[in-house]
């Protein structure tokens, strides 16, 4: 039987905590106060809140033990009080209590999972905090060779009592700081399924921390030591282990904006040439552990291989070039941070074709794909006379990364729109920009598996492939020039970095009458698949696809007047 309760550990929250408790009463569940030898001040307000609420219980630890402790303490009483669940809260306000019913929801329908916030963190979150996390993100995939848990060190979770209580008697968890992490690793380990659920963090100007950096840095240091050698005789139980990572097109982009964040942070701090090293050893984890990942990438070459017209491959790909694949994409990461400060110049980009875009009186639509480093949009921004260029996502994350843009380059000219789907609003926004002379670019080559739409398949690379329709439809609606770029880097003699940008026409408008329709999008998808083609044989070791590029994926029955979801795209363009 679900039956949950709220579990607060509290140390010297005093002025916070009615305020917290506040907030959680309509909710009606019962609250357990943990107080982990607090001030006489927080104790005399925990005392006071409960005689003026029912619901509120509180249990006094006679010294101050850690938050560990407290929360191993008040699930245990919670088990003698005979709840199935306690969901952890912190005391100061930092969590969204709109998030506790999407929690206990998922909780119910996942009664021996660990269910944990996801942390979503606005501007108020302290810089140094948020990018010491992703060391300790790092840590974890290694400590549990997956990549299951998104961020371990969130205290606003659904604690399933019996399970998390098996954990804990046969491992010595963490009392401080390292509690949340080292818990949800051995629970991880003990086969207990962790699920993520987005949920907005805020660090309230008044709120206390009881962090401290030395000491708590250090057991930190140390719970990692004892998690890494706890990993190897796990070694292959956790490989073997199915993990419940969901696929690249089902996984939320609400964090990307930090992760972005960090990335910048770590290029302006340790240069190119260091954070390129760095990137060698991440990559090769990812190679080792991520298998889908590496036989995609063999998949996609032995194609290439095999087709005749190649010249980049002069020999039966290996580990070895799959490798080699892997890091052109982490070497793509560092282009595009350099393009976002302003580091690549023109002068080492190669725009043979600039002129068959400066001499468009309209707004165009521009189809990328994941060939080669798109964000040279940049750079091509500044080759045709200031053009403006709004480029469609399919996630949510478009006004964060706006944002950053804008923070990294505040001359940038490229705005990003986020769109799930396309509504009569959308059509007649991206109009006006066509008409104001600005350029729409989407990326033409990948499908959103949980709703794809309409799809049209083309022969690529040997065999048939689907194709998102919904680009291609809404270039008929604009009735605007549609182009395909592609932006391939070069390694000169020098070993400077170039870049070389190819636009191609597919056509000057494409009709939009019911009639003439599926032909017309049929042999223009066909006509991009060739490009794509083409220039893939050129570089393959830029094909960015890590996935079964030709999986099919059974089409909608979504009338395609409407284009619905456009194609997913995690990368800026």
């Amino acid at each position: 039987m679900f039956n949950p309760c709220l579990l607060i550990p509290v140390y010297n929250h005093g002025e916070q905590l009615p305020a917290t408790v506040a907030a959680l009463q309509h909710f009606g569940l019962p609250c357990l106060l943990v107080n982990d030898g607090s001030d006489q001040s927080t104790y005399n307000t925990i005392e006071s809140l409960c005689r003026s609420h029912n619901e509120i219980h509180a249990k006094h630890l006679p010294v101050n033990s850690g938050k560990g402790v407290a929360v191993l303490a008040g699930i245990e009483w919670a088990r003698e009080l005979g709840y199935s669940h306690a969901l952890q809260i912190d005391a100061d306000g930092q969590h969204d209590v709109n998030d506790i019913s999407p929690m206990l929801d998922l909780a119910k329908k996942n009664p021996a999972a660990l269910i944990s916030g996801w942390p979503q963190y606005d501007d108020s979150v302290p810089r140094a905090r948020l990018y010491g996390r992703y060391v300790t993100h790092v840590w974890v995939w290694i400590e549990t060779l997956s990549l299951t848990i998104r961020d371990s060190m969130c205290g606003f979770r659904v604690y399933p009592v019996r399970e998390t209580l098996a954990t804990a008697s046969h491992n010595r968890i963490g009392h401080r700081m390292d509690f949340d992490t080292d818990m949800m690793v051995r629970m991880y380990w003990d086969d207990i399924q962790v699920l993520f659920l987005p949920t907005r963090v805020i660090y309230p100007k008044d709120g206390v921390s009881h962090f401290a950096v030395w000491r708590d840095n250090l057991r930190i240091s140390w719970m990692h030591t004892r998690l890494f050698l706890g990993m190897l005789p796990r070694f292959f139980h956790l490989l073997a282990r199915k993990n419940d990572v969901k696929p690249w097109y089902q996984q939320p982009e609400r964090g990307a904006y930090w992760g972005m964040r960090f990335s910048l942070w770590l290029y302006r701090v340790t240069g190119r040439r260091v954070m390129n090293v760095l990137l060698r050893f991440i990559v090769l984890y990812f190679f080792l552990f991520n298998r889908s990942a590496r036989q995609a990438s063999r998949d996609f070459l032995q194609r290439v291989y095999q087709d005749p017209r190649q010249t980049a491959l002069l020999r039966k790909p290996g580990l070895a070039d799959s490798y080699r694949h892997f890091y052109n994409f982490s070497d793509a990461i560092v282009d595009r941070i350099a393009a976002w400060s302003g580091d690549i110049s023109v002068s080492e980009v190669d725009f043979p074709d600039r002129e068959k875009l400066r001499n468009c009186s309209r707004g165009i639509v521009v189809l990328t794909s994941h060939l080669g480093n798109a964000d040279m949009c940049r750079a091509l921004c500044e080759h045709a006379n200031g053009k403006k260029i709004n480029v469609l996502l399919h996630t949510g994350g478009a006004p964060g990364m706006n944002r950053l843009l804008q923070a990294v380059n505040p001359k940038s000219q490229v705005e990003l729109i986020s769109v799930r789907e396309v509504t009569p609003a959308t059509a007649v926004l991206l109009q006006e920009k066509i008409e104001a002379g600005e350029w729409v670019v989407i990326a033409a080559d990948r499908l959103p598996p949980d709703n794809p739409g309409r799809t049209e398949s083309a022969m690529f690379l040997g065999r048939q492939a689907p194709f998102p329709q919904g680009a291609f439809i809404l270039a008929a609606l604009l009735q605007s020039p549609v182009y395909a770029l592609f932006c391939l880097k070069k390694h000169a003699v020098t070993q400077e970095s170039h870049f070389d940008i190819h636009v191609e026409l597919l056509a000057e408008t494409l009709p939009f009458a019911r009639r003439q329709r599926q032909a017309v999008i049929a042999e223009v998808v066909k006509n991009y698949a060739a490009l794509l083609e083409k220039y893939c044989l050129i570089a393959p070791f830029q094909w960015f696809n890590f996935h079964d590029f030709w999986k099919s994926i059974p089409p909608s029955n979504q009338d395609p007047s409407n284009p619905g979801s456009l194609n997913s795209d995690k990368e800026i363009l």
